[in-house]
């Protein structure tokens, strides 16, 4: 009875925690300021990165990576700036970069293998919006000044 136990805890054990330790994902969050916000979700990964650095007041970062390998890195500096990344079943990597103020950026992978995005806003109230679902594809966005939209959307194989 003692070894059956023992052996139904040690399965235990590993069923809840075996997906944390075989996940190899890794995140780090440095925020510097007033009320920033980040959160990052990470599911199912093999070798995913997720970096955030926040600083000023009340940026807000979303980050979410399930079934990827790859990374997505935000930085942000200013005045409630707002960025979201989403990668799902893909080798994906995507990195932001806004300076300013009010500064809206989006970007969605899905699906595919090489997947590359990068987005640089730097200003006042610039969108930016970067859509991928395929393999091989790469974007990028560069806006300085204000009130800029851009929108990148890739798909095929």
């Amino acid at each position: 009875m003692k070894t059956q136990l023992c052996a139904l805890a040690s399965g235990l054990a590993l069923a809840f925690t075996g997906a944390a330790a075989f996940a190899g994902s890794s995140a780090d969050v440095y925020q510097q300021g007033l009320n920033n916000d980040s959160a990052i979700t990470q599911t199912y990964n093999s070798n995913a990165s997720a970096d955030v650095v926040q600083k000023g007041l009340f940026n807000v970062s979303d980050v979410s990576q399930e079934h990827v390998s790859g990374s997505a890195d935000v930085y942000q500096a200013g005045l409630n700036n707002s960025s979201e990344i989403k990668q799902r079943y893909a080798n994906a990597d995507a990195s932001v970069v806004q300076e300013g103020a009010f500064n809206v950026s989006t970007i969605s992978q899905r699906f595919g293998h090489a997947q590359s995005a990068d987005v640089y806003q730097v200003g006042l109230n610039n969108s930016s919006e970067v859509s991928q679902v395929g393999s091989h594809l790469s974007a990028t966005a560069v806006q300085q000044g204000a009130f800029n939209v851009s929108t990148i959307t890739q798909k095929g194989w």
